[in-house]
């Protein structure tokens, strides 16, 4: 059985190491530190007489809230961009039928974004949300700029694909750069 005592102190050796796994993953180091807390927290609820690597437990756990965070994070886009265009426009100025269909076109937006493969999410909301530059995102990342560029291309694409296949046919996504905070899909004729 493995005593507490060697669990804590088998976390403490590990502890950079897992920092710099999560730094891969989130732009705020205050998310690395709440998954690195909460790793520690979880694996020391369970009894780990059982394991057989503490070090594969510890940086599986980690990974797990890592990226079940991520996962909540990328879901809290549509309803981001929800409070956001929801917001602009008065009720009474755009027809009902026209609200739901804009709003039905930003929640497959959102879906479309959560289901990109994980580094090209991972780019793509450093890029959008957080708003980092691609020196910044690939510096982050550790990964080269090319490899930031590829990404976002690949994102743009595979989330126009995903809304043609949802029925927007006609539609063209834009995104600009998160200064100006815009992200809109336009009808193209």
């Amino acid at each position: 059985m493995v005593h507490p005592k060697s669990l804590a102190n088998t976390y403490m050796e590990l502890l950079p190491a897992l920092r710099r796994r999560l730094a891969r993953l989130f732009a705020n180091p205050a998310d690395v530190e709440d998954v690195l807390q909460e790793t520690f927290v979880r694996t020391s609820r369970v009894d780990v007489g059982e394991i057989k690597s503490l070090k594969a437990y510890l940086f599986r756990t980690a990974r797990n809230i890592a990226l079940n965070e991520l996962n909540r994070k990328s879901r809290t886009i549509t309803s981001y961009i929800d409070d956001v265009c929801g917001g602009e426009v008065p009720a009474s100025s755009v027809p009902v039928d026209q609200q739901v269909s804009d709003r039905l076109q930003m929640e497959a937006f959102g879906h479309a974004i959560s289901s990109l493969p994980e580094q090209c999410r991972r780019v793509f909301l450093l890029s959008k949300l957080y708003g980092l530059k691609q020196k910044e995102i690939a510096k982050h990342l550790k990964i080269s700029q090319s490899t930031v560029e590829k990404h976002m291309a690949k994102g743009i694409l595979k989330c126009r694909d995903y809304m043609r296949e949802q029925g927007y046919d006609g539609y063209n996504i834009r995104l600009v750069e998160a200064d100006s905070g815009e992200i809109s899909a336009e009808r193209t004729p």
